[in-house]
């Protein structure tokens, strides 16, 4: 049997605006992973984050409140699991980023 479970979470992010940005507004994906014991990922959800840099200002910050829905087959279990959070890049991201390895 398969528990459907939700969790709170805070994901806190800060945003600096380069001087090479012209357009003042930053969009990011990042995602919510459950992963199991063997380090299989279960489930992953995408998430959104968008900043105005108004006002000629050059950090924001926000503090996302998200509630992702893990499956569990056993919820007395759930410590055996973790939660993963990171960038969801595209693929001209994740090229350029491993372009820039020393």
């Amino acid at each position: 049997m398969l528990f459907r479970s939700d969790i709170d979470l805070q994901i806190a992010v800060n945003g600096v605006r380069g001087p090479a940005d012209r357009s003042r507004v930053a969009d990011f994906s990042y995602f919510v992973a459950l992963v199991d014991p063997d380090r299989n990922i279960l489930v992953q959800e995408p998430f959104q984050v968008h900043f105005d840099f108004k006002d000629n200002r050059t950090q924001l910050a926000t503090r996302e409140e998200i509630s992702p829905h893990l499956p569990l087959s056993d919820v007395k279990q759930a410590s055996n699991y973790q939660i993963w959070i990171g960038f969801q890049m595209t693929a001209d991201e994740l090229a350029y980023n491993r372009s820039q390895k020393q």
